[in-house]
């Protein structure tokens, strides 16, 4: 009778580990069909039941979901094979995933297909700081202190704001389509060609918007924490041909734009970030 309680207590005091899906339901990596001569397209897009559909993708942006940025825009020892090959991928997990559980479903996935190991390093980089153009900190005349509201912070499990009944059943309205639009509804920011339409944005994330045009990494070092109006354009800020012409109603260039319309300015720096260090790779096998 003791021998049988004792089996009876220890058969319910095993836990068993909760499952962690660490793999996608349905994954599927394809080599993309070759474009017509200037017709190069790519997407990638997030269906509401959770798939992703990638078209025409490289694979430094594989590589770019499983390890993401961490400052630094680099992935170091990408094989020759890698530039100009592109390809079609679709994945799906079986199940709502979290931003960190997508990123080790990808890292799975490229391990099996790519045979990929890699991981993060820390090195300097040439970086540039964004500081205030003026000692008296005055901004620029594109820069002014936003009058759009903080977007009002959505609580857990509540429910959507049940809409007026003259509008049941009528599509929502479209999204701002110009940047004027964007300014006036204070909805999100736009950029067109070389311009910036942001009614609401603080320096932080201005820093990380200019970032593509600048290729470096901007350092935020305004201290500002207050949202702004912003609203300038500007030029390529790469070297135009010596004997090219500006033309009437051009933009400033890049870095005269910003020191300028927004009263800021980009100093070089050099900066420690952590880059995607790729210890070995393979060619995508089969489906």
């Amino acid at each position: 009778m003791v021998r049988l309680a004792l089996v009876a207590v220890l058969a319910t005091a095993v836990v068993y580990p909760a499952f962690t899906q660490t793999e996608f339901d349905v994954a599927s990596i394809k080599p993309h069909p070759p474009e017509p001569a200037g017709g190069f397209q790519s997407s990638m897009r997030t269906l509401p039941t959770g798939q992703m559909v990638l078209t025409n993708v490289s694979v430094r942006t594989l590589i770019g979901r499983a390890y993401p940025s961490r400052g630094s825009l680099q992935i170091v020892g990408l094989p020759s094979w890698t530039e100009g090959i592109y390809y079609d991928v679709n994945v799906k997990p079986n199940r709502p995933v979290s931003r960190d559980d997508q990123q080790e479903m990808w890292r799975a996935l490229l391990a099996d297909r790519l045979k990929l190991a890699a991981h993060y390093e820390l090195r300097e980089e040439a970086s540039f700081d964004m500081v205030f153009a003026r000692a008296d900190h005055k901004l620029g005349p594109k820069m002014k202190p936003s009058a759009c509201p903080a977007p009002t912070p959505v609580v857990p499990g509540t429910p959507p704001a049940a809409r007026p009944a003259a509008a049941l059943g009528a599509p929502p309205p479209p999204p701002p389509r110009t940047g004027a639009e964007v300014m006036a509804s204070c909805n999100g920011m736009m950029s067109t060609g070389r311009a910036l339409y942001a009614p609401r944005i603080n320096t932080s994330a201005l820093a990380s918007f200019l970032r593509s045009s600048a290729g470096r990494l901007i350092v935020d070092k305004t201290g500002l924490t207050d949202f702004f109006s912003v609203e300038f354009s500007y030029s390529d800020p790469r070297p135009a041909a010596a004997d090219a012409a500006p033309t009437p109603g051009d933009a400033a260039e890049f870095f005269t734009a910003i020191q300028e319309d927004l009263g800021l300015k980009l100093e070089p720096s050099k900066t420690q970030v952590e880059v995607v260090v790729v210890e070995h790779i393979e060619r995508p096998s089969e489906d």
